[in-house]
């Protein structure tokens, strides 16, 4: 197997996957976060973006739903399903915490 074959196989199998993704997904969006703030400093936020302008039924991804969610303000809660029997199930339950803490974080911090 070539190494990047092995790379990928290794990391779709590891336990620490789940935890790999949600630090990436954490870094991704404080990294968003910051761009927009820096923007917003500078004055340089995009003024044609068609999703800004208040009205969602003319946006091709919108899709009216009598359920719509989009003005209610939720907390994004991520939590493992199942407690940890063993001790590398109770260090991916500790690093999904953290995970969900840093989301937690980086909501407030929009705010």
């Amino acid at each position: 197997m070539n190494e990047e074959l092995e790379f990928i196989f290794n990391t779709r199998h590891s336990s620490d996957y789940n935890a790999d993704f949600y630090t990436r997904v954490a870094n991704a969006v404080a990294n968003d976060l910051e761009r927009e703030r820096a923007a917003e400093e500078t004055g340089e936020l995009e003024e044609d973006d068609p999703f800004e302008d208040e009205d969602d039924d003319n946006d091709v991804d919108y899709i009216p739903n009598e359920n719509d969610a989009s003005d209610v303000e939720n907390d994004l809660v991520i939590e493992p399903n199942i407690e940890p029997d063993t001790d590398q199930d109770e260090d991916l339950f500790n690093s999904q915490k953290v995970s969900t803490d840093i989301f937690r974080f980086l909501r407030s911090y929009k705010s």
